[in-house]
């Protein structure tokens, strides 16, 4: 079974978007792919589409594990990107 992140690594280091993935599981928003990242466990019929993207059958373990260990750490690391109009306020900090 794949986890959430790993799926989410797998689009990442394939360059496969949310939104192109979403329209291939037949979904016209991208939240949807966005919500299976955050899942423990993606579900049979999302693995199986992957399978098929990807060209590789996904659920030997053997396939999986030669995927995951060919993606690079920091594709697993969930990062929040800073809008431009978010502020970071710090007050006080060196405040005796």
């Amino acid at each position: 079974m794949i986890t959430g992140q790993q799926l989410m690594a797998i689009l990442k280091f394939n360059k496969i978007s949310y939104q192109k993935f979403a329209e291939y599981l037949g979904y016209k928003s991208f939240t949807v792919t966005h919500s299976l990242t955050k899942l423990e466990f993606i579900p049979y019929v999302v693995q199986k589409k992957l399978s098929e993207i990807l060209g590789l059958d996904l659920f030997k373990e053997e396939n999986l594990k030669l995927i995951l260990e060919s993606i690079p750490e920091r594709y697993f690391i969930r990062t929040k990107k800073i809008k431009k109009n978010d502020k970071i306020v710090i007050k006080n900090i060196f405040k005796i």
